[in-house]
């Protein structure tokens, strides 16, 4: 079994760092992941990020490697915490 990734946002701040690093503005960094700057903004001003959010950054902006063992580890999870499962 795969242990869980480390995730590269996971508050406000650090996605905001991230965005900085990357040199993109509020609303081409967050319309990939949650669609507005609006509902960005309040992520980076309010610093607390769902783990579904945190998710998308990862796979968003991750290297290669980094998005593909958090796909690896969701897909082998049989309940990844924050993500709605059915029982079978």
């Amino acid at each position: 079994m795969l242990n869980q990734p480390e995730l590269i946002g996971t508050d406000g701040i650090s996605a905001k760092e991230l965005r900085n690093r990357l040199g993109m503005s509020q609303t081409a960094f967050w319309q990939r992941v949650v669609g507005t700057q609006s509902a960005g903004r309040l992520y980076e001003n309010k610093r607390r990020i769902s783990a579904r959010i945190a998710y998308l950054l990862h796979l968003a902006y991750g290297m290669e490697a980094q998005a593909t063992a958090l796909l690896q580890w969701l897909r082998q999870a049989a309940c990844p915490p924050a993500l709605p499962c059915t029982k079978s």
